[in-house]
């Protein structure tokens, strides 16, 4: 288990555009899901 963070910090390569869209797509999904059910992104505590 590991977060976005560490697997950036673990890549020898970068990132390749489809990848970037993958990530973003999949962060900005959680983000929406957490505004729709009431929580900003203030809220939020490791």
């Amino acid at each position: 288990e590991c977060n976005l963070y560490q697997v950036m910090q673990g890549r020898q390569i970068p990132f390749s555009e489809a990848e970037i869209r993958n990530l973003m797509s999949q962060v900005l999904q959680g983000l929406a899901y957490m505004h729709k059910n009431g929580y900003f992104h203030r809220d939020l505590k490791p």
